[in-house]
C-alpha cells in the first residue's frame, strides 16, 4: 500500500491536514461481546444489529510540533460535537467518523527533545453508520 504523506480530518468548518502518524492501527469488525453461558459455553452477543462493518482506528504521533499539536487540538474539538471526514493514511479512502468513546480528552505528552518540546499524542476514532469508502 502507498502511503499518503499527510493524514486529514474535515468538521463542517475546517479541513485539518495533519502529518501521518508513527504508529497507526486498524480494527475492523461488528461491535460484539462474548460471554458464557450458564453451562459454560461461549456465545457471541451483537451489540448492534447492523450487517456493516465498523471500523476503530488509532493514530499516535510520536514528536509532534506545537503547530501541529495545535491542529490536532482543533481537530479534536470537531470529533468532539459532530461527524467528521478522515481521510485515511493510503491518502484515497475516506471514513465518517466520530471520536472513539473510550476517549474523552486529548491527552498529549512532552517529550523533550534537543530541538525542544515535542508531543507524544494518541487519537482514536471510530467510524458512524454513515460511513462509506471512496
Amino acid at each position: 500500500m502507498a502511503l499518503a504523506s499527510t493524514v486529514e480530518i474535515q468538521d463542517l468548518g475546517s479541513n485539518h491536514v495533519l502529518p501521518l502518524p508513527n504508529e497507526y492501527e486498524i480494527t475492523y469488525g461488528r461491535p460484539s461481546v462474548v460471554s458464557l453461558n450458564a453451562v459454560g459455553k461461549p456465545f457471541v452477543q451483537k451489540l448492534s444489529d447492523s450487517t456493516s462493518l465498523g471500523y476503530e482506528f488509532r493514530l499516535t504521533w510520536a514528536l509532534m510540533t506545537d503547530a501541529q499539536l495545535a491542529l490536532l487540538q482543533s481537530a479534536w474539538l470537531g470529533l468532539c460535537s459532530q461527524v467528521c471526514r478522515y481521510a485515511d493514511i493510503d491518502g484515497i479512502t475516506e471514513f465518517a467518523v466520530v471520536r472513539h468513546e473510550s476517549q474523552s480528552q486529548l491527552s498529549p505528552v512532552a517529550v523533550k527533545t534537543a530541538a525542544g518540546i515535542r508531543w507524544r499524542v494518541e487519537l482514536r476514532l471510530r467510524s458512524t453508520s454513515e460511513s462509506a469508502e471512496t
